[in-house]
């Protein structure tokens, strides 16, 4: 992935979360931020693949909407060639 300019996420937890979080990473010889940025990453693309199965589910609940198949399949490309 090409490096792009970066914003910063604030975001409030329990203290003792943190602490558990920071030893966590530690112990695995990463940074918060890596292990953040990772985590985030994830959650969209998992979230891009669970809308790509809820159009799939209901392209087939459709099957004789063609337009609906054609931009199911127009998602698909472009999530294909971010990844």
């Amino acid at each position: 992935m090409a490096k792009s300019a970066t914003q910063l996420i604030s975001a409030r937890i329990d203290e003792h979360l943190k602490e558990q979080f920071v030893e966590s990473v530690r112990l695995n010889q990463q940074s918060p931020s890596e292990v953040l940025r990772k985590l985030i990453e994830d959650y969209v693309r998992e979230t891009e693949r669970e809308l790509i199965r809820r159009d799939a589910a209901e392209i087939r609940a459709n099957k004789d909407d063609e337009e609906d198949v054609l931009n199911w399949l127009g998602t698909i490309s472009v999530l294909n060639e971010a990844d």
